[in-house]
């Protein structure tokens, strides 16, 4: 505005001294000189002001455009900063349910270790007592086969026993049977009685026969406990 004022005032300075020199000189060539000059001074001042007055209003422009920014960039700013917050409290929201999920999950995992450690155990003290069963089993079934073998071999001998004592019974049944008339006389002999004696002697021996075939004490007290 100060600048426009000076223009104006220089040219109305410019417009009066034209006017002077217009009506003190007139027919006089020097002063026609100083009026062009002053012609050509109004028109610079002219186009001078008209250059001001195109800043001045490049300048209201510019202003006009940086109010407009200035309201746009606080717009703006408000704006990100609104969306900043809700970000930030997304964010937050998020952690904490992050974090929720990260405990609980920390809990689980304990308690299924925890669970696993206890199931090792129970299954360490199973298989403990899985081997002591087992041991004592294997222990069992030696003493039953050693028990079993022994009861066989007793019995294969009591089999044999059994045998032989049923060979002696035919031998004594068939001499029986089959005795002689001498040896009938002689048995009824009454002086002397030498049938009878031979008979004795006979049966001494078979009896002799059989008692060695006869199972031991001991073998029978043990066939009869099992």
């Amino acid at each position: 505005m100060q600048i426009r004022a000076c223009f104006t005032i220089a040219g109305l300075l410019c417009a009066g001294l034209l006017s002077s020199a217009q009506a003190q000189g007139e027919g006089n060539k020097p002063a026609s000189r100083e009026r062009e000059q002053l012609r050509r001074v109004q028109q610079a001042l002219q186009a001078e002001q008209a250059k001001v007055q195109g800043l001045e209003a490049e300048k209201t422009q510019l202003l006009q455009d940086k109010a407009r920014l200035d309201e746009q960039g606080q717009r703006l700013r408000q704006g990100s900063q609104a969306q900043l917050k809700r970000q930030q409290e997304q964010a937050q929201s998020e952690l904490t349910r992050l974090r929720e999920a990260l405990a609980a999950a920390s809990a689980e995992r304990a308690q299924i270790e925890a669970q696993a450690v206890e199931r090792e155990q129970h299954w360490q003290t199973q298989a403990l007592a899985s081997r002591a069963a087992l041991t004592e089993l294997k222990l069992s079934n030696t003493s039953l086969a050693a028990l079993l073998q022994g009861r066989t071999e007793a019995l294969n001998g009591a089999e044999q026993r059994n045998s032989e004592l049923h060979k002696l019974a035919l031998q004594a049944l068939d001499r029986w049977l089959n005795k002689s008339g001498a040896e009938v006389a002689l048995q009824q002999e009454p002086l002397l009685g030498l049938g009878r004696v031979r008979m004795e002697e006979s049966a001494e021996q078979l009896r002799l026969r059989i008692d060695a075939q006869r199972l031991p004490l001991n073998a029978a007290a043990g066939g009869g406990a099992q």
